[in-house]
């Protein structure tokens, strides 16, 4: 299975349970903005304790994917509630999926030799560029899911820098995309910081959170596959 395919997957599903929970905390009667970001905060934080402790096991790593994720969906409810508004879940699906199309996009661009020769520094300048555009409809749109795409885009692109990690098993795969996932811390400091701020203003900062193996691995991540374990061991 190549590499685009399982990190696509992968990174779905994360958003889908992070949209799930997000909208079904809408139903639980006595959380507040504050409240939600706390629970957050602290599913990450377990996450990566678990991660730490067990490293680089598989059903681990999916595992505190999984959390990362829950947490995810408890921060974006944060935003919801400190900004006084909702989206259906339908538009968060929709907004989860723009970020798939988005990560295709970076993905179908390395088809052109020039750019899969010089992959690490397109990737760079794609993060940059994705900013930017991102910043440019942020201030021509009052939408209320332009914050949470700006948000599902912060772990969106750190995903990028896993696809771009070197990935020889599916554990490796998996255990690269848990580490990226840890960028939903940055989600936690934007949010706490525009909280604390008090003002509402629609600031949404893109970054990304890479860990593990460096992106300068020698070859590019187009065309890939990674390796089963059960195959590697015959």
């Amino acid at each position: 299975m190549k590499k685009i395919t399982l990190v696509s997957l992968i990174s779905f599903l994360f958003l889908i349970i992070s949209s799930l929970v997000a909208y079904f905390l809408r139903y639980i009667d006595g959380v507040n903005d504050k409240i939600c970001l706390i629970i957050g905060v602290i599913i990450l934080v377990l996450s990566g304790l678990i991660k730490l402790i067990f490293k680089r096991k598989k059903l681990i790593s999916i595992f505190c994917l999984i959390l990362s994720s829950i947490a995810l969906g408890f921060m974006i409810r944060s935003w919801y509630i400190f900004r006084n508004f909702d989206n259906s879940l339908l538009v968060m699906l929709l907004v989860s999926l723009a970020c798939i199309v988005h990560l295709w996009i970076f993905y179908l661009l390395l088809y052109i030799p020039f750019i899969d020769k010089h992959y690490v520094a397109y990737t760079i300048i794609f993060i940059i560029a994705s900013i930017i555009v991102y910043l440019f409809v942020m201030g021509f749109s009052q939408t209320t899911y332009i914050s949470t795409f700006g948000y599902y885009m912060i772990v969106e692109m750190s995903f990028v820098i896993g696809l771009c990690m070197s990935s020889r098993t599916y554990t490796d795969l998996i255990n690269n995309m848990s580490i990226c996932s840890y960028s939903v811390f940055i989600v936690a400091v934007v949010i706490a910081i525009l909280m604390i701020a008090g003002d509402g203003a629609d600031f949404d900062f893109s970054f990304d959170l890479g860990g593990g193996d460096s992106l300068s691995d020698k070859k590019s991540p187009k065309d890939k596959k990674v390796i089963n374990d059960f195959e590697k061991r015959i």
